[in-house]
């Protein structure tokens, strides 16, 4: 799971990483694109994809093995189909909020962060 989102987020925002994303002032105007934005904006969506569907990787199946071990819980798959998807579903309504909270919407990097062209620019245009 890790590594499928190590290899699919960066592929399915390669142009960002390529041509970068829109760099505003705390006021919104635009000054221009930051490539270590993106990579900065992308790495914490991976983090953040990794917080929720991290635990359902770890939870469900420890359920899932200490309910099999119970009598009633032996009725079939079906059973334990349904008992799997509840579990993922309430884990899910948990975990989303809380990874999409992680990290702003907009995140902010200090100047001396950004691409020295992109410094300059910002510099010849105050």
């Amino acid at each position: 799971m890790v590594v499928t989102n190590l290899i699919n987020i960066p592929a399915m925002r390669q142009r960002e990483l390529i041509d970068g994303i829109i760099v505003t002032d705390k006021d919104g105007n635009p000054l221009g694109k930051s490539r270590k934005a993106a990579a900065k904006a992308i790495s914490q969506v991976f983090v953040s994809r990794i917080s929720f569907l991290g635990p359902s990787m770890v939870f469900i199946p420890t359920i899932m093995q200490t309910l099999e071990k119970w009598p009633f819980f032996k009725r079939g798959l079906a059973f334990s189909i349904f008992i799997q998807a509840v579990l993922s579903g309430v884990l899910l309504i948990v975990t989303v909020p809380t990874a999409c909270s992680l990290f702003p919407q907009q995140c902010s990097l200090r100047f001396d962060q950004l691409e020295g062209s992109l410094q300059e620019e910002i510099r010849n245009n105050s």
